[in-house]
């Protein structure tokens, strides 16, 4: 064979494997055969695309979400997004402030956004003569149309009064288009009636000011989206799809009313030749799946339990400080959001501190102000890049708590561990048995007279000794010490970090109950008791384990004539590292468990008042060791 004839043999090989490669990936393409379930047979798209339909940002801007919302369209990768319009909270009377309104929007916010979006007035956007030029030199007309793809989308502008090109006021509905723009209309439906489907966006939904153009449309692929109300519904009006949507990232009356079209959402049109079918993605039900990176999860499970909200004391007005302990490994910003029926309050409303790797931040707040006297739902947001440069926000509950204290009294001679409270006739005693300190099984407990409590605590050279006197109506055991009648004690000394966590060196959690120390029966009234130390918590949730604990001791003694019993313990001030210069910073919570008539622990009393105490020390009381 010649070179000339190889040369030919091998193009024309080359060109038949590039031609049954091309075969075989257009007829793989719709062959399913690989599937068990076939689904409704489908018949291979001519063409494809898809875009994306917001609903109002503003009236009532809630933070943070339309950054959300185009992070989750990123993730969705449409052709565009176009709006309903009402980007902005508009206001201002001259062009200088209602550009800076606009600025705020299109440099903070839009840049997240990776690709085209549409922009369309809403009543919030041209509200006046100035927004309405400010709006027409930035993005264009009031009212405009375009093609994509064999489809024609119009974009109307409902804030103008009939038959001239006034602005309509901001309040006022709409019901009719000036004369201008419905002539415009008429003409730009009958310029594109071959479409492939006519796509009419207004704002406000103006359907009797279509009344004009509907019978231009009949016969026609149409479909009309507005906004406006923050409330999504669905109808058909001469066979047309009408569709509503809900707010995106704006406020929402009557939230929790989903029955009523309140929830926060957008729309996903996909386009498959002459078919459009449409999806209403609720806010928040699209993620990146780099978001959750294995790396960074125990340290955000611990910011959790990171913050605390502490007031100085129970007067409203109390000096009340906001601590933070950072236990990622990169920094976070931090906000306070307040959450009232019908309204949404940012403690940090320009600069959200920052908080370092490790670092901790401890801030006094006007508390006062911000919390106000209507009751309501407060949650930290955190916000950061996590270990893949991912946009991450998490937010956990918190609320504001008294930072309690004891003063430690000395000792002399050491009190003896039996059961016997004679010695502690001089210390200072503290009562755990307020409504507020009902941190599980409310509605389980029935008052001081059902469960309650006080303690002390005493110090020489050598120990902490902690004296527990609970009143219970009745004292039940149980082979596992959390279901039986008992005392929790959760011990810390964090130092200059302010916060500990569970499963640092200097944390503690003890559990001793009432009962003999063997663990198989209540046994005598008077007895050593069963110190037992908490391990680690479950990834599941649930108890922590417990083994018995290598130090310290314990001695019980229960009077069931007087529906009472005592605890007294003894631990070394090595093993809490409460043995050097604190100066106040060991760190002490103590929960009361109480089971009556069930086979479970049914309520807890804590002096925090919070049932987060086996995770951090962030609501610990404070023990003061140096001498008053």
């Amino acid at each position: 064979m010649t070179s000339r004839r190889m040369r030919q043999s091998v193009a024309f090989a080359s060109l038949a494997v590039v031609l049954t490669a091309a075969a075989y990936s257009t007829s793989d393409r719709w062959n399913f055969d690989f599937a068990q379930h076939k689904g409704t047979p489908r018949p291979e798209a001519k063409d494809e695309f898809r875009f994306v339909i917001v609903g109002d940002r503003t009236g009532g801007a809630q933070w943070g979400l339309m950054p959300q919302t185009f992070r989750e369209i990123n993730q969705l990768d449409p052709d565009f997004v176009i709006s309903v319009g009402d980007l902005i909270d508009g206001y201002g009377n001259d062009d200088e402030t209602v550009n800076g309104v606009w600025d705020e929007f299109d440099k903070s916010e839009m840049p997240v956004l990776k690709v085209p979006f549409v922009y369309m007035p809403g009543n919030h956007d041209i509200f006046n003569a100035a927004s309405k030029r400010v709006y027409e030199k930035r993005y264009g007309p009031r009212f405009k149309s375009f093609n994509y793809r064999g489809l024609h989308f119009i974009c109307l502008n409902t804030q103008e009064s009939a038959g001239n090109d006034d602005v309509r006021f901001r309040g006022n509905s709409a019901n009719v288009l000036g004369e201008e723009q419905l002539n415009w209309l008429k003409e730009d439906i009958e310029r594109n009636r071959n479409a492939r489907r006519i796509i009419i966006f207004m704002h406000q939904p103006a359907w009797t000011a279509l009344n004009p153009v509907y019978p231009l449309l009949e016969g026609l692929r149409v479909n009309v989206f507005a906004g406006h109300y923050h409330k999504y519904s669905y109808q058909e009006i001469h066979g047309i799809p009408h569709i509503i949507c809900s707010a995106t990232a704006a406020y929402v009356p009557d939230e929790g009313m989903e029955g009523y079209g309140r929830f926060r959402s957008y729309l996903m049109a996909t386009v498959r030749d002459d078919e459009m079918k449409l999806a209403l993605i609720r806010l928040g039900g699209v993620m990146n799946p780099k978001q959750f990176m294995e790396q960074d999860q125990s340290a955000i499970r611990r910011l959790s339990d990171a913050a605390a909200i502490r007031r100085d004391s129970d007067d409203p007005a109390a000096p009340t400080h906001l601590v933070v302990r950072n236990p990622m490994r990169m920094p976070v910003k931090v906000q306070i959001v307040k959450s009232t029926r019908g309204s949404v309050k940012h403690l940090f409303d320009s600069q959200e501190p920052s908080v370092g790797a490790g670092q901790v931040l401890d801030r006094e707040i006007d508390w006062s102000s911000f919390a106000g006297r209507s009751s309501a739902e407060y949650r930290i947001v955190y916000r950061f890049d996590n270990s893949a440069g991912e946009y991450q926000n998490v937010d956990f509950p918190i609320e504001a708590k008294v930072h309690r204290s004891i003063q430690a009294r000395a000792v002399s001679a050491p009190p003896m561990i039996d059961g016997d409270l004679s010695e502690w006739s001089g210390a200072n005693w503290l009562t755990i048995g307020d409504p507020s300190q009902a941190s599980m099984g409310v509605d389980a407990w029935d008052g001081p007279q059902d469960l309650s409590a006080q303690f002390a605590v005493a110090k020489d050279d050598k120990n902490i000794y902690l004296a527990v006197r609970v009143s219970d109506d009745n004292v039940a055991f149980s082979g596992s010490p959390f279901d039986a009648d008992s005392v929790e004690l959760f011990l810390a000394n964090s130092d200059d970090r302010e916060i500990s966590f569970n499963a640092e060196s200097d944390w503690r959690g003890l559990i001793v109950a009432p009962f003999s120390k063997g663990g198989s029966d209540a046994g005598p009234t008077t007895g050593p008791a069963r110190l037992r130390k908490f391990g680690s918590p479950s990834m599941w949730g649930g108890l922590p384990r417990t083994d018995d604990a290598t130090f310290g001791q314990a001695a019980y003694a229960r009077d069931a004539n007087s529906k009472q019993y005592v605890l007294e313990i003894a631990l070394p001030r090595t093993e809490l590292g409460w043995d050097g210069p604190l100066d106040g910073a060991a760190e002490l919570d103590i929960a009361i468990n109480d089971r009556d008539s069930g086979s479970r622990r049914e309520s807890q009393l804590t002096w925090a008042g919070t049932d987060r105490n086996v995770h951090s020390s962030r609501y610990y009381g404070e023990v003061r060791l140096a001498s008053p």
